[in-house]
């Protein structure tokens, strides 16, 4: 909202699972091309509305790296800015399980990022390798508290990331080693308002709104300012995703974006532990990734480390009030053995970051508001969905009704891909013509899939396939993994026959189709 109080036109600009009209093929060819004077670029590893991803390989050390290259027919001044603003921020965190980045500039009229080459698959991918495409709760817990301590790291140093989502988390696989998450695509990052300052870097997107639909916090779906807390609530749809298998409005999926994020602002989400029926999920868990869905940002945790603490004290109550089991003595003994066994051979997690006097108060807070019979202490619970936030300004979007629909605006695809691995070139050149022969043999399967989850008329269909060593594929829609299409897809072409790569390889196959005919 303007200072004179006039409300201030926004154009909304949706990123990733509800962004059909994206075409995620990669359109210039940069093979061969030797950026900077030192980075030879070898193989595509994957494109995106906005972005390409390369493998090169650095000359001057000898080592491969991942070159993310603005698209030159998205290369305004304006994406170039976000460009640069995205290498800045991640250079300033040192984290872990943060993506590292090694360099920024130019390249004819386009801008690219050097970036450490990370090998494994997103989350999203990564869940549907997995029965229900959810992972049980400890896995889950002990996956993801690393991410939210490093974007507790990206808050620290006065960014808001704005596009937390399981496609913008890698999942790395080491062999000996646990699997490992990374956040990567810091491509929407932007200063928090809140902790801005005279070095604070220049904001971008003047009058625009960019996110994705799925993951939006309701403050962002309603064009308002953001900060830290926007994050925390879409890192709480991420584990929603992870623990239930889908989204908190999963019944809005396929509807018009507008309806999607007036759900966010307007409606109280599925309760984890209906979404998740027979996942054994604790109340506890349950309770705090519901207290980070709250609408009101103040009635979240306040800081990213808060709701990472709150959630490792929940596990740790629900691991310690889990009913034991009576075993005989003589099994009592073997297993005990085991277990010292085990113990003795397996290595030591890294201890979590300490927590200052105030930021474990927070925590402590967060558990002890959820315990209070009249909701959390810094606010009365909202009587109905609307009362759950103030009066919006910026764009109002209207609570969805069963007698209107709401038109969805023109919206301007921008996708930021992340790096996956692909075949070194002399090996995809051998192998390329084989995969993608072979799926052109299954378009019947994804033209049955299409016709049986869509509503639309589709003429061709972007389809990001995954190809481990042994020659197992796993696919999904190009930046609409969480959609009954990418379902559909994943199961269909799960036992394609393909000729297994020396390491693992992604790369996009685009399905032509014949048009299917809209539903009345």
């Amino acid at each position: 909202m303007s200072s004179s109080g006039q409300r201030t036109h926004l154009q909304l600009v949706t990123i990733g699972d509800f962004d059909p009209q994206s075409d995620q093929a990669i359109e210039y060819e940069f093979i061969g091309r030797v950026i900077a004077g030192r980075y030879r670029v070898r193989a595509a590893i994957g494109g995106g509305g906005m972005a390409d991803v390369f493998r090169a390989t650095d000359e001057e050390l000898g080592v491969d790296v991942a070159i993310k290259l603005l698209k030159p027919r998205m290369a305004s001044d304006e994406l170039r800015a976000r460009m640069v603003q995205e290498a800045r921020a991640a250079a300033q965190v040192r984290h872990a399980n943060l993506v590292r980045v090694f360099g920024t500039g130019t390249l004819d009229r386009t801008a690219y990022i050097v970036m450490e080459l990370l090998d494994g698959p997103n989350l999203e991918q990564y869940l549907c390798e997995h029965r229900d495409q959810r992972l049980p709760w400890r896995e889950a817990i002990e996956l993801l508290l690393p991410a939210l301590e490093a974007l507790h790291a990206v808050h620290d140093r006065g960014y808001v990331h704005r596009d937390i989502k399981t496609g913008n988390i890698l999942v790395t696989r080491a062999p000996g080693r646990p699997p490992t998450a990374i956040v990567i695509d810091l491509g929407l990052v932007k200063a928090d308002p809140a902790r801005r300052d005279a070095a604070s870097p220049p904001t971008t997107e003047v009058g625009r709104m960019l996110c994705t639909p799925g993951y939006t916090s309701p403050e962002q779906a309603a064009g308002l300012t953001v900060d830290r807390r926007s994050d925390v609530y879409s890192m709480a749809v991420t584990l929603y995703r992870v623990l239930a298998g889908r989204l908190p409005f999963h019944d809005a999926r396929g509807q018009p974006v507008m309806v999607v994020l007036a759900k966010h602002i307007y409606n109280a989400p599925t309760m984890l532990a209906e979404a998740a029926a027979g996942a054994d999920i604790p109340p506890t868990i349950a309770r705090v990734i519901e207290s980070a869905l709250r609408k009101r940002p103040e009635d979240r945790p306040p800081t990213m480390l808060a709701f990472a603490e709150a959630l490792r004290v929940a596990a740790s109550e629900a691991t310690r009030v889990a009913p034991r089991r009576r075993w005989p003595h003589e099994l009592l003994l073997a297993f005990g053995l085991g277990v010292g066994a085990t113990w003795l051979a397996t290595p030591r997690p890294v201890p979590a970051p300490s927590l200052t006097s105030n930021q474990r108060l927070a925590a402590t807070r967060i558990l002890d508001d959820l315990d209070a019979p009249n909701g959390p202490r810094s606010s009365p619970a909202a009587s109905s969905p609307e009362e759950a936030i103030p009066p919006l300004a910026g764009p109002v979007i209207p609570p969805p009704t069963s007698e209107t629909s709401t038109p969805t605006p023109p919206v301007e695809p921008e996708v930021a891909s992340e790096p996956s691995v692909a075949q070194p070139p002399s090996a995809l050149r051998t192998l390329k013509a084989t995969w993608r022969r072979t799926l052109a043999r299954r378009t019947a399967d994804v033209q049955r899939c299409v016709d049986q989850t869509t509503t639309g008329s589709l003429e061709r269909v972007s389809v990001a396939v995954n190809i481990d060593r042994a020659g197992r594929v796993f696919a999904q829609v190009v930046d609409a993994p969480d959609t009954p299409l990418s379902r559909c897809l994943a199961a269909s072409l799960r036992e394609t026959s393909l000729p297994a790569p020396s390491e693992p390889v992604s790369l996009v196959h685009v399905f032509t189709l014949r048009a299917t005919p809209r539903r009345p």
